[in-house]
C-alpha cells in the first residue's frame, strides 16, 4: 500500500498518470480509481443520453483520455465505432485487456480500438469524429494546456459534431479534502499540480472561446468532494 501511495504522490499534472496507472495495475486494478472507487460510467452515459442530442450508434467516437477503457467498451456495446486514446501505455494495455474480457460480440469488438496518444498533441485525422467523450480529464489540465485541449477537441470533430465531457468543478465541498489538497484558491490548482478546480463559468467560457456552442450543461452535486459538471457542446 505504501508503494502505491508513493507512486500516486509522484503524479504531477497530466504526464505523470503513467506511474499512477502502473501502481494501480500492481494492486490488481483494471482502471482508474478515486477514493478506491471506479467512476460511475453507467451514470455518465445516462446523463449524456438525457440531453437527447447524441449521435446514433454507428457514429465514430473518440474517447479522449480513456484510461482503462471502461466507457469506450460501454459505447462499443451500444454499437458506436470507438477509438480510445490515453497518454499512459499502462492504461492502454489495461483497456485492451478489459476489451478482450468484455465478451462484446465480434461484430462490435472490431469497431473498438485503443491508441496511445497525447491529448495535447494528438496524431489523429482532423474532422474525423462525430462525437468526442472525455470523462474526468479536463480538470487534469492546467494553465495554457486547457485551451490547447479544447482546440484539439474542436479540430478533431466533424462539422456539427459534439463533445460530451464531465469534469470536477469549483472547490471541493469537503473541508478535509481542501486541506489535504492544499488548493490555491486564486489559481484553483492543488499543491501537487494534479488538478485544476475551474469554475463552471470558466469551463463554459473555455468551450465558447474554442469555437464550440454549449447546448447542454448540468451540475452533479457531491457533498463529500468536488461537484461534477457535464457539458455537451457542438462544432458549428
Amino acid at each position: 500500500m505504501r508503494k502505491l501511495e508513493t507512486l500516486l504522490q509522484q503524479r504531477k499534472i497530466y504526464y505523470d498518470h503513467e506511474p499512477a496507472f502502473r501502481a494501480l495495475k500492481e494492486k490488481g486494478k483494471t482502471g482508474w480509481r478515486s477514493g478506491g472507487q471506479a467512476a460511475n460510467w453507467a451514470g455518465c452515459w445516462k446523463l449524456f443520453q438525457a440531453s437527447e442530442c447524441l449521435p446514433k450508434p454507428q457514429a465514430r467516437v473518440l474517447d479522449f483520455g480513456c484510461g482503462g477503457g471502461e466507457f469506450s467498451i460501454l459505447l462499443a456495446r451500444q454499437g458506436y465505432r470507438v477509438v480510445g486514446t490515453d497518454y499512459s501505455p499502462t492504461a492502454i494495455a489495461m483497456a485492451q485487456a478489459n476489451a478482450r474480457k468484455s465478451k462484446i460480440p465480434k461484430s462490435k469488438i472490431q469497431n473498438l480500438k485503443f491508441l496511445r496518444q497525447d491529448a495535447l498533441r494528438p496524431q489523429l485525422r482532423p474532422a474525423s469524429f462525430e462525437l468526442i467523450v472525455s470523462l474526468f480529464v479536463l480538470h487534469c489540465f492546467i494553465g495554457k494546456d486547457r485551451m490547447v485541449y479544447w482546440r484539439n477537441v474542436r479540430k478533431l470533430l466533424k462539422k456539427g459534431g459534439l463533445v460530451a465531457l464531465t469534469s470536477m468543478v469549483d472547490l471541493p465541498n469537503n473541508q478535509k479534502m481542501l486541506r489535504q489538497l492544499k488548493i490555491n484558491q486564486r489559481t484553483r490548482v492543488d499543491l501537487n499540480r494534479t488538478r485544476c478546480f475551474a469554475s463552471e463559468e470558466k469551463i463554459l467560457a473555455e468551450a465558447k472561446a474554442a469555437g464550440l456552442e454549449v447546448i447542454f450543461h448540468a451540475r452533479q452535486k457531491d457533498p463529500d468532494g468536488a461537484d461534477g459538471l457535464t457539458v455537451i457542446a457542438r462544432k458549428n
